[in-house]
Protein backbone atom coordinates (compact mmCIF):
# COMPACT_ATOMS: atom_id res chain seq x y z
CA UNK A 1 0.00 0.00 0.00
CA UNK A 2 0.71 3.08 -0.77
CA UNK A 3 0.87 6.13 2.10
CA UNK A 4 -2.14 6.85 1.58
CA UNK A 5 -3.91 3.67 1.61
CA UNK A 6 -1.74 2.81 4.74
CA UNK A 7 -3.20 6.12 6.27
CA UNK A 8 -6.48 4.62 5.83
CA UNK A 9 -5.80 1.36 7.15
CA UNK A 10 -5.03 3.20 10.42
CA UNK A 11 -8.31 5.25 10.37
CA UNK A 12 -10.35 2.10 9.64
CA UNK A 13 -8.96 0.10 12.56
CA UNK A 14 -9.02 2.71 14.56
CA UNK A 15 -12.46 3.25 13.97
CA UNK A 16 -12.97 -0.77 14.84
CA UNK A 17 -11.51 -0.29 18.25
CA UNK A 18 -14.11 2.10 19.24
CA UNK A 19 -16.68 -0.52 17.89
CA UNK A 20 -15.12 -3.29 20.30
CA UNK A 21 -14.94 -1.20 22.62
CA UNK A 22 -18.65 -0.12 22.75
CA UNK A 23 -19.35 -3.54 22.18
CA UNK A 24 -18.62 -5.84 24.45
CA UNK A 25 -20.78 -8.95 23.69
CA UNK A 26 -19.33 -8.61 20.01
CA UNK A 27 -15.68 -8.39 21.39
CA UNK A 28 -16.16 -11.23 23.25
CA UNK A 29 -17.52 -13.38 20.02
CA UNK A 30 -14.17 -12.00 17.80
CA UNK A 31 -12.30 -13.52 20.42
CA UNK A 32 -13.86 -16.31 22.08
CA UNK A 33 -11.51 -19.40 20.77
CA UNK A 34 -14.62 -21.92 20.70
CA UNK A 35 -16.21 -20.12 17.85
CA UNK A 36 -15.21 -21.67 14.70
CA UNK A 37 -12.80 -19.54 12.80
CA UNK A 38 -14.88 -19.49 9.30
CA UNK A 39 -17.65 -18.42 11.04
CA UNK A 40 -16.03 -15.16 13.13
CA UNK A 41 -14.13 -14.79 9.26
CA UNK A 42 -18.09 -14.42 8.22
CA UNK A 43 -19.32 -12.18 10.66
CA UNK A 44 -16.33 -9.69 10.99
CA UNK A 45 -17.23 -9.57 6.90
CA UNK A 46 -20.66 -9.42 7.40
CA UNK A 47 -20.34 -6.48 10.12
CA UNK A 48 -17.54 -4.59 8.62
CA UNK A 49 -17.27 -5.72 4.87
CA UNK A 50 -17.86 -2.54 2.66
CA UNK A 51 -17.63 -0.38 5.49
CA UNK A 52 -13.92 -0.68 5.49
CA UNK A 53 -11.07 -1.05 3.65
CA UNK A 54 -10.21 -4.57 2.24
CA UNK A 55 -6.76 -4.77 3.53
CA UNK A 56 -8.46 -3.88 7.00
CA UNK A 57 -11.01 -6.45 6.69
CA UNK A 58 -8.64 -9.13 5.86
CA UNK A 59 -6.57 -8.18 9.15
CA UNK A 60 -9.65 -8.22 11.40
CA UNK A 61 -10.49 -11.35 9.33
CA UNK A 62 -6.96 -13.53 10.34
CA UNK A 63 -7.18 -11.57 13.93
CA UNK A 64 -10.40 -12.75 14.88
CA UNK A 65 -9.60 -16.51 13.40
CA UNK A 66 -6.61 -16.44 15.30
CA UNK A 67 -6.77 -17.96 19.63
CA UNK A 68 -6.98 -15.45 22.09
CA UNK A 69 -6.58 -15.11 26.29
CA UNK A 70 -8.87 -12.53 26.31
CA UNK A 71 -10.89 -10.38 24.77
CA UNK A 72 -8.69 -7.04 25.50
CA UNK A 73 -5.84 -8.46 23.95
CA UNK A 74 -7.85 -8.98 20.59
CA UNK A 75 -8.90 -5.38 21.10
CA UNK A 76 -4.94 -4.68 21.83
CA UNK A 77 -3.92 -6.50 18.78
CA UNK A 78 -6.00 -4.80 16.60
CA UNK A 79 -5.09 -1.14 17.89
CA UNK A 80 -1.31 -2.28 17.57
CA UNK A 81 -1.99 -2.86 13.64
CA UNK A 82 -3.70 0.77 13.90
CA UNK A 83 -0.54 2.25 14.71
CA UNK A 84 1.64 -0.03 13.07
CA UNK A 85 0.32 0.81 9.92
CA UNK A 86 0.76 5.04 10.54
CA UNK A 87 4.74 4.01 11.32
CA UNK A 88 4.97 1.79 8.03
CA UNK A 89 3.47 5.15 6.38
CA UNK A 90 6.39 6.69 8.23
CA UNK A 91 9.06 4.35 7.02
CA UNK A 92 7.80 4.72 3.23
CA UNK A 93 8.25 8.41 3.12
CA UNK A 94 11.67 8.11 5.10
CA UNK A 95 10.51 9.60 8.12
CA UNK A 96 10.67 6.89 10.65
CA UNK A 97 13.77 8.17 12.53
CA UNK A 98 12.33 11.63 12.99
CA UNK A 99 8.63 10.32 13.88
CA UNK A 100 10.48 8.17 16.85
CA UNK A 101 12.41 11.20 17.73
CA UNK A 102 9.15 12.90 18.39
CA UNK A 103 7.09 10.80 19.90
CA UNK A 104 10.09 10.03 22.72
CA UNK A 105 10.08 14.21 22.77
CA UNK A 106 5.91 14.17 22.85
CA UNK A 107 6.24 11.30 25.67
CA UNK A 108 8.71 13.21 27.99
CA UNK A 109 6.39 16.16 27.65
CA UNK A 110 3.73 14.96 28.52
CA UNK A 111 5.32 12.93 31.42
CA UNK A 112 6.62 16.10 32.82
CA UNK A 113 3.20 18.07 32.53
CA UNK A 114 0.61 16.05 34.97
CA UNK A 115 -2.31 17.93 34.29
CA UNK A 116 -2.06 17.58 30.60
CA UNK A 117 -1.72 14.46 30.17
CA UNK A 118 -4.94 13.70 32.85
CA UNK A 119 -7.07 15.82 30.48
CA UNK A 120 -5.65 14.03 27.64
CA UNK A 121 -6.73 10.53 29.42
CA UNK A 122 -9.89 11.52 30.51
CA UNK A 123 -12.41 9.80 28.96
CA UNK A 124 -15.48 11.63 30.27
CA UNK A 125 -14.29 14.51 27.81
CA UNK A 126 -15.67 13.84 24.09
CA UNK A 127 -12.51 12.57 21.76
CA UNK A 128 -12.74 15.77 19.88
CA UNK A 129 -12.33 17.83 22.45
CA UNK A 130 -9.23 16.27 24.17
CA UNK A 131 -8.05 16.02 20.38
CA UNK A 132 -8.17 19.67 19.94
CA UNK A 133 -6.37 20.04 23.23
CA UNK A 134 -3.52 17.71 21.78
CA UNK A 135 -3.44 19.80 18.79
CA UNK A 136 -3.05 23.22 20.51
CA UNK A 137 -0.24 21.64 22.33
CA UNK A 138 1.43 19.90 19.33
CA UNK A 139 0.05 21.12 16.35
CA UNK A 140 2.83 22.47 13.45
CA UNK A 141 5.53 20.92 15.48
CA UNK A 142 5.57 17.41 14.91
CA UNK A 143 5.25 15.53 11.33
CA UNK A 144 2.24 14.38 9.92
CA UNK A 145 2.63 10.73 11.57
CA UNK A 146 3.38 11.70 14.69
CA UNK A 147 0.30 13.34 14.61
CA UNK A 148 -2.09 11.18 13.30
CA UNK A 149 -0.09 8.85 16.41
CA UNK A 150 -0.64 11.42 19.06
CA UNK A 151 -4.46 11.70 17.96
CA UNK A 152 -5.34 8.22 17.88
CA UNK A 153 -4.07 7.95 20.94
CA UNK A 154 -5.84 9.80 22.27
CA UNK A 155 -8.71 9.13 20.30
CA UNK A 156 -8.46 5.44 21.53
CA UNK A 157 -7.46 5.50 25.06
CA UNK A 158 -9.41 4.02 27.97
CA UNK A 159 -7.25 3.09 30.62
CA UNK A 160 -4.19 4.34 31.76
CA UNK A 161 -2.39 7.21 30.64
CA UNK A 162 -1.90 8.82 27.67
CA UNK A 163 1.60 9.35 28.37
CA UNK A 164 2.26 5.67 28.90
CA UNK A 165 1.11 5.05 25.45
CA UNK A 166 3.04 7.23 23.41
CA UNK A 167 6.47 6.05 25.24
CA UNK A 168 5.04 2.39 23.77
CA UNK A 169 4.45 3.91 20.31
CA UNK A 170 8.00 5.33 20.51
CA UNK A 171 9.10 2.10 21.79
CA UNK A 172 7.28 0.16 18.61
CA UNK A 173 8.87 2.61 15.75
CA UNK A 174 12.00 1.80 17.14
CA UNK A 175 11.82 -2.41 17.07
CA UNK A 176 10.06 -1.53 13.75
CA UNK A 177 14.23 -0.92 13.09
CA UNK A 178 15.24 -3.63 15.02
CA UNK A 179 16.71 -2.01 17.40
CA UNK A 180 15.96 -0.74 20.93
CA UNK A 181 15.48 2.80 23.01
CA UNK A 182 17.70 3.66 25.67
CA UNK A 183 17.21 7.21 27.65
CA UNK A 184 20.18 8.41 28.64
CA UNK A 185 19.68 11.38 31.21
CA UNK A 186 22.45 13.87 32.02
CA UNK A 187 23.64 16.81 33.77
CA UNK A 188 24.32 18.72 30.40
CA UNK A 189 23.19 17.88 26.94
CA UNK A 190 25.85 15.55 25.11
CA UNK A 191 27.84 16.05 21.79
CA UNK A 192 27.54 14.67 19.04
CA UNK A 193 30.66 12.76 19.73
CA UNK A 194 29.54 12.06 23.30
CA UNK A 195 25.91 10.62 21.89
CA UNK A 196 28.15 8.31 19.08
CA UNK A 197 29.99 7.08 22.00
CA UNK A 198 27.09 5.94 24.26
CA UNK A 199 25.23 4.59 21.19
CA UNK A 200 28.46 2.33 20.10
CA UNK A 201 28.89 0.88 23.49
CA UNK A 202 25.72 -0.25 24.42
CA UNK A 203 25.13 -1.94 20.96
CA UNK A 204 28.16 -3.52 21.88
CA UNK A 205 26.73 -4.67 25.39
CA UNK A 206 23.59 -5.87 24.30
CA UNK A 207 24.46 -6.84 20.78
CA UNK A 208 21.73 -5.62 18.94
CA UNK A 209 21.18 -1.51 18.03
CA UNK A 210 20.10 0.96 20.14
CA UNK A 211 18.45 4.07 19.81
CA UNK A 212 19.87 6.60 22.14
CA UNK A 213 17.68 9.26 23.21
CA UNK A 214 19.13 11.63 25.46
CA UNK A 215 17.46 14.20 28.21
CA UNK A 216 18.77 16.83 30.01
CA UNK A 217 17.98 16.19 33.70
CA UNK A 218 19.14 18.96 35.96
CA UNK A 219 19.08 17.57 39.41
CA UNK A 220 21.79 15.18 38.43
CA UNK A 221 25.59 16.92 39.58
CA UNK A 222 27.57 14.39 36.45
CA UNK A 223 27.60 10.95 34.89
CA UNK A 224 25.07 9.65 33.09
CA UNK A 225 21.83 7.91 34.29
CA UNK A 226 20.92 5.48 31.45
CA UNK A 227 17.87 3.34 31.13
CA UNK A 228 16.50 0.33 28.64
CA UNK A 229 13.26 -1.09 29.85
CA UNK A 230 14.78 -1.13 33.44
CA UNK A 231 17.36 0.77 35.37
CA UNK A 232 21.09 -0.21 33.79
CA UNK A 233 23.09 2.16 34.94
CA UNK A 234 23.07 5.10 37.20
CA UNK A 235 26.78 6.86 38.12
CA UNK A 236 25.23 10.01 38.69
CA UNK A 237 25.49 11.81 41.89
CA UNK A 238 22.45 13.71 42.36
CA UNK A 239 21.27 16.68 44.49
CA UNK A 240 19.29 15.88 47.86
Amino acid sequence: LDEAGLARVADDLANVVEVLGEQPVLRKHLAESAEAPDAKRALVDNLFGGKISAEATAFLQDAAAAKWSAPADFVTAVERQARVAVLLGAERAGALDETEDELFRAGRILEGEPRLTAALSDTRAPAATRIALLDKVFGGKVNEFTAALLRQTVRLVRVGRVDAAVASIAELAAARRGESVAVVESAVALTDAQWSRTADLLARIYQRKIAVQTEVVAELLGGLRITLDMPLLDNSPSTP
